[in-house]
């Protein structure tokens, strides 16, 4: 048996059986970059080179193809060199929450938990957004466009009573016509007004909530209609 190393890296690369001279059959061919030397036990993050004057097997780490990270920038790198690994790098990969302390990366579990908090907190604000752009009802009348659009309707009113007019035409989000008498226009306002500010009290006393619990708690408290 042979033992193939590159000639450039002088890595080990494969074996194979040693081949017979053709001109002398007692004798086997001895080939460039090859040896009949027998390899070194390998663990298997290690790798055999054959020294500078073919006189013996070198045993390196090998981490080649692998991942690193620098404990210091958290910049992810692919393993290229035959080695131990530079100090600055681990294999192992952090967190978007860990920073590297006594040789090992250490989660900032306030950080993870202002996190999880902010991100249940933007998620209650979606849900508060989408919910008063729903179609209100109010008055045996569905006004499209949500409570932003509704409440335009107050301000139409007012005008309108100004003008010494007793009816108004209004358009909502959908471009839907209505013509209403001054008492029901009034009477949709403050239906729709008092419904926008139950949502906005639940809305608050959500955000309240999240800021103060623990990160466990926080799945319960998101926003439903």
């Amino acid at each position: 048996m042979q033992h193939h190393f590159d000639h450039a890296t002088r890595l080990y690369t494969h074996s194979s059986d040693m081949m017979v001279n053709p001109r002398k059959p007692a004798q086997f061919l001895s080939l460039a970059f090859a040896t009949a030397d027998a390899l070194p036990a390998l663990k298997p993050d290690e790798v055999a080179q054959r020294n500078a004057d073919d006189t013996a097997w070198l045993v390196f780490e090998d981490h080649r193809a692998s991942l690193a990270w620098h404990t210091e920038t958290k910049e992810r790198i692919t393993i290229n060199d035959v080695g131990p690994l530079p100090a600055h790098l681990t294999v192992s990969e952090p967190s978007a929450y860990d920073s590297w302390q006594n040789g090992a990366w250490v989660t900032d579990t306030a950080a993870v938990l202002q996190a999880a908090r902010d991100a249940a907190a933007n998620a209650v604000r979606d849900g508060f957004s989408a919910s008063i752009k729903q179609p209100v009802a109010a008055n045996d009348t569905t006004w499209n466009g949500g409570m932003d659009s509704a409440l335009a309707i107050d301000g139409a009113v007012r005008l309108a009573e100004q003008m010494g007019q007793t009816e108004i035409d209004l358009f909502d989000a959908a471009n839907q016509a209505y013509s209403l008498d001054i008492g029901t226009g009034r009477t949709i306002a403050a239906a729709v007004g008092a419904v926008y500010q139950v949502k906005l009290a639940r809305k608050q006393q959500l955000l309240r909530d999240i800021a103060s619990v623990s990160s466990s708690e926080l799945d319960a408290l998101i926003w439903t209609d």
